[in-house]
């Protein structure tokens, strides 16, 4: 053989490097497309969770700044604005008289649970 034909053999990939490569790619790929669906995942449910706690800071400052807490239980959404979103507000007995626990969630639906956050706060119960 001359040396002009061994240099042109060598130029090209063997059938075992071809391979080699596509079987590294097959198993990387997936695991790479797996990292990141999974920090896309994260992202959205923490963006979901900052809209929730925002809503919920909006809401009890509302209901605080008013003072007035009787019959104060009940639900509702944010609509227009925020209409998957939902809240809860009870009012329950603390261990001292004439203080009282209210409590806020906000709920919502994430690839079909539901996530909820909880703000509470002790008041003062003007009534006694």
């Amino acid at each position: 053989m001359s040396k002009e034909s061994s240099r042109t053999r060598n130029k090209g990939f063997t059938f075992i490097e071809v391979l080699t490569a596509l079987i590294f790619v097959a198993i990387v790929l997936p695991v790479a497309f797996k990292g990141i669906s999974l920090a896309s995942s994260v992202t959205a449910e923490t963006k979901h969770r900052q809209i929730a706690a925002g809503l919920a800071e909006n809401l009890m400052a509302e209901i605080v700044s008013a003072g007035s807490f009787e019959n104060l239980m009940g639900e509702g959404d944010f609509s227009p604005d925020y209409p998957d979103y939902h809240w809860n507000i009870t009012l329950d007995d603390w261990q001292q008289a004439g203080v009282k626990q209210l409590t806020l969630t906000v709920s919502w639906l994430f690839r079909g649970e539901k996530r909820e956050i909880s703000l509470a706060t002790l008041v003062c119960d003007h009534e006694q």
